[in-house]
């Protein structure tokens, strides 16, 4: 008796060997593309803000950059959490005589990501970040912040800046104030935005100053009367409260 089987045999399928041929071509492709941007000079992007002139060295993939404060900022590109995240991410790291900073980043091209900053920083690190501030401070900071998210709507910011007790001088000239030790803490608004409080650290509940950011791009400042009188040079008697947009 003959038997006829009406499965078919299983064979090599050519469009599935066609298929695996262009993916292996589109990874090496993306791979070399990867790399070729990687030797990128860093100074042909790298913002000059808040560098000190021709203080930019090496590559998007690992270099460094000197800040006008004389702290220095070094990378190193992180290639698989680049792909994974699909933007540019690098581990950072920030230096100097009062400086030790590290933690992550992710570029896209309307938003930054910070993740797992942590570390101490100084004055001229608080001088180069804020070089518009009408007064400059010389006090140590504490840094915990898991997330800084700023971009689209809101920043996102989670964690805290502690510092220690100093000196306020205001830029115009006069006489330098004593600062104690402060705490810069964040809360969630849920869909109306970050809250940035600022209060001394032995005293959580003695507000001195709290800003608002909200996810349409308003950002609302108020100075406690406390606020005001430890920072005589930053607010007018009696506090302040204001609102502008990012």
């Amino acid at each position: 008796m003959t038997v006829f089987s009406t499965s078919e045999p299983v064979l090599p399928s050519a469009d599935r060997h066609r298929r695996r041929i262009l993916l292996f071509a589109g990874l090496g492709a993306g791979a070399y593309l990867l790399t070729l941007l990687a030797t990128v000079p860093a100074r042909l992007i790298v913002p000059a803000g808040i560098l000190a002139p021709g203080a930019v060295s090496g590559t998007i993939w690992r270099g460094e950059a000197a800040l006008n404060g004389g702290d220095r900022l070094a990378w190193r590109f992180a290639p698989l959490r680049t792909i994974a995240g699909l933007a540019y991410a690098a581990d950072l790291t920030m230096t100097g005589a009062q400086t030790d900073l590290t933690g992550r980043v992710a570029l896209r091209p309307k938003s930054i990501r910070l993740d797992s900053v942590a570390g101490r920083a100084g004055g001229s690190l608080l001088r180069a970040a804020f070089p518009d501030l009408p007064f400059t401070c010389d006090l140590g900071v504490q840094v915990d912040l898991p997330l800084v998210a700023i971009g689209t709507g809101a920043p996102d910011i989670r964690g805290d800046v502690r510092s220690t007790p100093g000196t306020c001088t205001p830029r115009a000239g006069g006489a330098a104030s004593p600062i104690p030790a402060l705490i810069a803490t964040t809360q969630a608004l849920g869909t109306n935005g970050t809250a940035l409080t600022i209060t001394p650290l032995t005293e959580r509940r003695r507000l001195l100053a709290r800003t608002v950011f909200t996810q349409d791009g308003r950002v609302a400042i108020t100075i406690r009367p406390a606020g005001a009188a430890l920072f005589p040079f930053a607010s007018p008697p009696g506090g302040l409260s204001l609102e502008t947009t990012l």
